[in-house]
């Protein structure tokens, strides 16, 4: 069994030194490995509503486009008429 007694302490505190050095690393991977699983709920958690966002927005693009359509037919049939009473009056 191992004690973690020092028996004989020392001004220059050998052991708080080596508690230390034995506890950082593992703390500086415990925060790493916390900081990476919240960036990786953070990017699965913002993919999902983008999903369907992409498909409202292909939704609203027909949308718009069939009523662009609608636009461009009116305006033809604009020129179009306005040409035939055009040449009519000459």
């Amino acid at each position: 069994m191992v004690s973690t007694v020092d028996p004989a302490p020392r001004a220059d505190s050998a052991r708080y030194d080596r508690l230390t050095k034995a506890l950082e690393w593992p703390s500086v991977r415990a925060v790493l490995l916390r900081l990476t699983g919240i960036g990786v709920i953070g990017i699965f958690t913002a993919t999902i509503p983008s999903l369907f966002m992409i498909e409202d927005e292909e939704d609203e693009f027909n949308g718009l486009h069939k009523r662009l359509d609608g636009i461009e037919a009116k305006l033809d049939r604009l020129v179009v008429d306005g040409a035939r009473s055009a040449a009519q009056e000459h």
